[in-house]
């Protein structure tokens, strides 16, 4: 009888042990039978399924879900079925109130002949896992939205130069879709030779001391043939753990301000020419005392008029002044109505 004893206290602590394990699990385990009726449960499963309780004895998606009939998608039923695990991901606490998420493994429990008795279901909360993804997707729609809708190409090139991401204004700049450049080419691989070597060792430069582009002026070759001029910055990036994987930044095009630029400089030119002419009339300039002449640097004489406009961009009307006016025609009748009638003295 002590042995008897024994073994049957051995068992009972046993028993105990193993349901202090089930029970300590931070997940949900229950034990069902082929007809999905609920065996056991952790003590998890009791807390989450309270209001739902006693669980033992009821068919598993009426105290799960809430439902007549199986789930359309129920993993066990295909467990029982096959013989495999299988899993799925369920609302919860019901389809009718989904809170949350859940993923369920179902595993077979298989007797000496192979045949399934029993499936156990061991479920875990992944609702947080499951906002964080939804998250995360919402933060890659607002980025892409942003980048298709910005007028600057925005790229990633990995550690060799090569690009492993590029946005569709890729396609506005150069003519090229993104599925051309991803994977296969280089930013050097756009610009004329010369610019390429130029460009290519400065980019090694800024690469090996991991520096920012910043204001990049580069040339490239659109991919009908004509120039566009680009204006590149970007950042070093590196993985978790602090190995430099590539480059990320943004290319803006600045052709028309360079057009612009390059037109006000030639501006610019032909003004400080004009001056440089117009400072030929300083100075001394002999000029007859009688006909107004002026003397040039060859000796010649010539008409004042004639003189300036060469030497400016100066062009003259002639009139005459009121002093001349008076002396030539101050006694002639029509001259002075003229005067009483505008009320010149």
């Amino acid at each position: 009888m002590d042995t008897k004893k024994q073994a049957e206290e051995a068992m009972r602590e046993n028993e105990q042990f193993l349901k202090k394990i089930f029970d300590s699990i931070q997940d949900g385990i229950s034990i069902i039978d082929i007809n999905l009726k609920v065996i056991k449960t952790n003590q998890w499963m009791e807390e989450i399924y309270g209001h739902q309780m006693p669980l033992v004895g009821k068919k598993c998606y009426q105290v799960y879900q809430k439902r007549n009939s199986p789930c359309q998608r129920c993993p066990s039923l295909k467990s029982i079925k096959t013989g495999d695990v299988h899993t799925e991901v369920v609302p919860f606490p019901s389809e009718t109130n989904p809170e949350g998420w859940i993923e369920l493994f179902s595993f077979p429990v298989k007797d000496e002949k192979g045949r399934v008795t029993h499936v156990i279901e061991y479920v875990k909360d992944i609702t947080a896992r499951k906002k964080a993804e939804e998250a995360l997707r919402e933060s890659e729609d607002k980025f892409r939205s942003l980048v298709e809708i910005t007028s600057d190409w925005i790229w990633e090139v990995d550690r060799n130069g090569i690009y492993s991401y590029v946005s569709p204004k890729i396609k506005t700049l150069l003519g090229y879709e993104p599925q051309e450049l991803i994977g296969k080419a280089t930013p050097f691989d756009f610009m004329p030779e010369g610019e390429a070597d130029k460009t290519r060792k400065l980019f090694k430069s800024i690469v090996s001391s991991r520096k920012s582009l910043d204001g990049l002026e580069n040339t490239n070759i659109h991919k009908d043939g004509h120039l566009v001029v680009l204006e590149t910055s970007g950042v070093p990036v590196f993985d978790k753990v602090g190995n430099f994987t590539g480059y990320r930044g943004v290319d803006r095009d600045i052709t028309d301000r360079k057009r612009t630029e390059d037109e006000l400089l030639q501006e610019k030119k032909k003004l400080e020419n004009a001056l440089n002419e117009i400072r030929k009339l300083s100075g001394l300039l002999p000029i007859c005392s009688s006909c107004k002449k002026i003397r040039d640097d060859k000796g010649y004489w010539n008409d004042l008029e004639a003189y300036i406009e060469k030497h400016s961009d100066a062009l003259f009307t002639h009139g005459m002044c009121p002093e001349c006016s008076e002396k030539l025609y101050g006694k002639e009748k029509w001259y002075v109505k003229m005067k009483k009638r505008k009320g010149i003295k």
